[in-house]
């Protein structure tokens, strides 16, 4: 056929669908579909029943073209512009000369490429640092991208597949050189389909290698966490940022009380007259029992009055203050409730004013408290105030005459009686420099402040909060909850009560608090509460709830109310966070007495974590990682970005710091045989192409593929055969190829495919968010493939199934297994299965499709399978299926830990045996002889063996060592 030429391909019958070809330069066909319906042919659609005729699965293997002989003396230097000059986007195919090599350089500025018509590589092609879209790429010839700069999560090549416009599957013919009759392709009117924004090698080969060192490790096993002392500059625990500056502790001034203790008074000393003194028209006394006695009151204003001149150098502006007083009011030897209480009107309540006069003498007063009715002050009992203010710089002008406090009274006849009074800033105590480490800020036990209940606070007008003693031992009562309660607006909570802010700096995702509360309800029948957390939110109305902590019923009695708190990632965006205590609604208004308040951090979000050296220089800054998870739960992974790379006190590791926390993991140190996995996700390398692209080497035996350091972001689309991120296909033995430490991520149909193919290195790959099975042996033929520390996590279930090859009935990628072993006759070393949503291991042989195979798959021998582990799935974390080898099946050195429905499922199959088992809980029974079984519970607990295992070299001390852990892949894929 002549490589120009034009190829019409017959028409199908009309039952199947009908499709004009565009045929090109390059042989590359499209097919478009009039009936709607997409043509069946390789990878071209879901409906696996229509055949069209001139469409086929190649018939023969693809060969090398015999014009690319003499390619490798070629100095391979042609720039890509001396062939194509400056044009950036191709309508039509781009094709590369057999027997040519073309290098593209790294375009300027940048540059993007755009191959509308795909591009054919039948020479050698090497790209360097650059952004491509194209349609489709077939390799004939050689693909070389290499890229070894660190990596920083910047790629360096990036290939994007993107759909033909109309979105049609595509096909090609044999190229000259590789097929003269193109008889593998169906013929001189044949051709073999490629699907979907295709990746095919047909005969050439790929060199692709994206690391900046091939001895890179891909994953590792999480050393520990890094809890180096913090300084005060540390986010964690510096005293947050609050724009409220009365919140904020400021010093004395020299000369002053350094306590802050400005007045305090019992009236016990001899003379106070100068700064405590009843208001003009009344009469004040200093009582033998301890107070100041203000009688012969006709007014409101007839009252005590505190002089502040000796202390008004050490007032400061917007500085907190504390004013405590306790008062005792009598009316002719009665005890009852006063007028106030009674709801008499607001003339017979008491308030507290600041009163000053200017230098152009002018008086003028500021409110700093004002009773309420359900404040229900006693004539004939103490009753305690407690408020706190800031002065203004008006306030404490310095041409001020006077400056004094007055706690005007109620109405005339009731006689005032000061019998203590404190005003201070609250001490450098009160403002913990440790903030997160304790929520309650301080003064959980009212014991540090006197009679003043601050921090804390009351969130209803009609509540109050005072501090009580009780023997030796202060609390908190909240009073006047009964009037709150009436006030409440339908359908709204009554939660009037204690209260206080939660720093908002102190909301460090993935931290761990516990809580702790002493409640008493003064109530006839018992009682429930639960304290909680009320976030507000940008853009919300109202705010989210969360239980904090769940108190037992009690009746006049204390109970203790504890709690576990994990900081979400969510309340990071909050813009305001508090914490209140809310009853059931039969008890809505019952007053309730608090004591012990504490909130403690418990263990600190995880941000900086402890690495081998093994990856410094090769990790960087930017990069992005993947930490599985560390708890039974499947997606319980996390993904951050690396924000620092730093040498760690120990010798051997790096402190890694991550741009957002995470929950404290397992460790080594914590779990030798339970450790997280951290695994790097970024690579140089990118190839993108959702819904539909993927790399297929096509029937091409004895070619070297290296495929090394790739991102496949993605790639594969759902329930259409073949379109897989990475898929052998009938290529025989192929000793020397090796896929190798790439990353697979968010594939729509499982990761990488091994189908008729033999003796390959799968090493090192991470995939991670696929659907469906991940790494799979596919038909049951082969036999000499390498499956060695690779890791892969959140494997999902499938929702739109393969159908089975007989067409009798669907694939399993509904139950998915992260490695799925259609072949026993291969090797399984080192592997993780972290995050199933199925099993981690799925031993299932399959029935091959080679007649001449000799030997079913079912009673072939296991090659190797040892050193792998699995934790974190929802069901079980191996699994066989209709496997009963001739030879003893040995499962070796097998780790299962923190599944959900346990460690092993066996059916329909035998003479398989375990050695060196260990598990975190212990089975009820065995599905097979197992040897030298360990139990290591991931929560405390003695570890013990099931059985004694005589033999050397023991599972549990191999794994002891961290440093054999870390050695997994130590040994590199490829050499320098």
């Amino acid at each position: 056929m002549a490589m120009h030429s034009f190829t019409r391909l017959r028409s199908p019958p009309r039952k199947f669908c009908r499709c004009h070809v565009l045929s090109l330069s390059i042989f590359l066909c499209i097919i478009i579909s009039l009936s709607q319906q997409l043509c069946e042919g390789r990878l071209s659609g879901r409906d696996e029943t229509e055949n069209v005729e001139d469409i086929v699965y190649p018939r023969g293997d693809f060969l090398p073209l015999a014009c690319n002989e003499r390619l490798d003396d070629d100095p391979c230097i042609t720039p890509w512009s001396r062939v194509f000059g400056n044009q950036l986007v191709f309508p039509t195919a781009v094709e590369i000369p057999c027997g040519k090599c073309v290098v593209m350089y790294p375009l300027k500025d940048r540059q993007r490429l755009t191959f509308s018509g795909g591009l054919r590589v039948l020479g050698k092609l090497v790209i360097h640092s650059n952004d491509i879209f194209t349609t489709s790429i077939l390799v004939h010839g050689e693909l070389v991208i290499e890229s070894l700069k660190p990596i920083d999560g910047v790629p360096d090549v990036s290939i994007t597949w993107i759909d033909t416009k109309p979105n049609r599957t595509l096909f090609f013919q044999s190229p000259e050189g590789g097929d003269e009759s193109n008889s593998i392709c169906g013929g001189s009117r044949g051709a073999c389909g490629m699907g979907r924004k295709p990746f095919v090698v047909a005969g050439g080969k790929l060199n692709i290698r994206g690391l900046p060192s091939p001895y890179m490790p891909t994953w590792v096993p999480l050393y520990d966490v890094d809890r180096r002392v913090s300084t005060s500059e540390d986010p964690l625990v510096s005293i947050p940022a609050i724009e409220d500056t009365t919140h904020k502790y400021k010093p004395p001034k020299p000369g002053c009380p350094k306590d802050d203790s400005l007045i305090h008074y019992d009236y016990l000393d001899s003379d106070l007259s100068d700064i405590f003194k009843g208001s003009y028209g009344s009469i004040s006394t200093f009582t033998l029992n301890g107070g100041l006695k203000v009688t012969n009151r006709s007014h409101s204003q007839h009252c005590p009055v505190i002089d502040l001149n000796h202390i008004r150098r050490c007032l400061e502006p917007d500085k907190l203050y504390l004013m405590t007083m306790k008062v005792l009011l009598t009316r002719d030897g009665i005890v009852d409730e006063t007028d106030c209480a009674k709801g008499k009107g607001d003339d017979h309540c008491m308030s507290i004013y600041q009163s000053r006069m200017s230098a152009r003498g002018i008086g003028r007063t500021t409110s700093l408290w004002k009773e309420r009715e359900s404040f229900g002050s006693m004539l004939g009992e103490e009753t305690t105030i407690a408020v706190d203010f800031n002065f203004t710089s008006k306030q404490l002008s310095e041409s001020n005459i006077y400056e004094m406090i007055q706690l005007r009274g109620p109405g005339p006849g009731v006689d005032m009686e000061l019998l203590e009074f404190t005003l201070r800033a609250p001490p450098k105590e009160a403002f913990p420099k440790n903030v997160c480490d304790d929520l309650v800020p301080t003064n959980g036990n009212a014991e540090l402040l006197g009679l003043s209940p601050y921090p804390f606070r009351t969130n209803n007008d009609d509540t109050f909060l005072s501090v009580v003693a009780e023997g030796n031992n202060n609390y908190f009562e909240v009073t006047g909850r009964k009037f709150a309660a009436k006030k409440v607006k339908k359908g709204r909570s009554a939660n009037a009560g204690i209260t206080w802010d939660i720093p908002l700096s102190c909301m460090n995702a993935h931290a761990n608090y516990t809580f702790h509360a002493d409640v008493r309800m003064r109530s006839l029948d018992p009682a429930s509460s639960e304290w909680k957390m009320k976030a507000y939110f940008p853009g919300k109305k109202r705010p989210t709830k969360i239980v904090v902590a769940s108190c037992p019923k009690g009746m006049g009695t204390w109970v203790g109310c504890d709690g576990e708190f994990h900081v979400s990632e969510d309340l990071v965006e909050a813009n305001r966070i508090e914490i209140f205590l809310e009853t059931d609604a039969s008890s809505c208004d019952v007053d309730y007495d608090v004591d012990n308040l504490s909130f403690k951090l418990v263990e600190r979000s995880v941000d900086h974590l402890i690495l081998p050296k093994s990856v410094e220089n090769l990790w960087s800054v930017g990069a992005e990682i993947m930490i599985t998870s560390h708890t039974s739960e499947w997606n319980g992974h996390s993904t951050r970005r690396i924000s620092s790379i730093e040498n760690h006190d120990e010798d051997g590791y790096v402190s890694v710091g991550l741009n957002e926390a995470i929950d404290g993991p397992l460790t080594v140190g914590s779990h030798p045989f339970y450790a997280t996995e951290v695994a790097l996700l970024s690579r140089n390398i990118v190839f993108s192409g959702e819904g539909g692209a993927h790399l297929t080497v096509l029937k091409t035996p004895g070619q070297d593929q290296i495929i090394q350091g790739v991102d496949f972001n993605g790639f594969g689309e759902e329930g259409v055969h073949r379109s897989y991120p990475i898929y052998f296909d009938s290529c025989n033995n192929n000793p020397n190829s090796i896929v190798s430490k790439n990353t697979i991520r968010e594939s729509n149909q499982r990761c990488i495919v091994i189908d008729e193919t033999n003796n390959m290195l799968i090493e090192g790959n991470i995939a991670f968010g696929n659907k469906g099975h991940c790494f799979v042996v596919q038909t049951g033929t082969e036999v000499g493939n390498v499956f060695k520390s690779n890791l892969g996590a959140f494997c999902q279930k499938s929702k739109l199934l393969l159908s089975a090859r007989n067409n009798k009935k669907e694939e399993t990628d509904d139950t998915p297994a992260t490695f799925w072993i259609g072949s026993p006759s291969n090797h399984w070393i080192g592997n993780v299965a972290s995050g199933s949503e199925g099993s981690g291991f799925w031993i299932q042989p399959k029935n091959h499709r080679q007649t001449g195979f000799a030997g079913s798959s079912h009673i072939l021998s296991l090659t190797e399978f040892r050193d792998n582990v699995a934790h974190s799935t929802d069901e079980e974390s191996l699994k066989i299926t209709g496997y009963s080898p001739t030879q003893m099946a040995s499962i070796k050195n097998f780790r299962s830990y923190l599944t959900n429905k346990g460690h092993f499922v066996v059916s329909r199959s035998s003479n398989i045996a375990a050695e060196k088992t260990m598990l975190d809980t212990p089975i009820e029974s065995e599905y097979f002889p197992m040897i030298g079984t360990t139990i290591v519970p991931i929560e405390g607990g003695e570890e013990y063996l099931i059985e004694e295992d005589t033999e050397e070299g023991s599972f549990h001390h191999i794994s002891s060592n961290p440093t054999d852990v870390f050695n997994l892949q130590s040994s590199p894929s490829l050499l320098e």
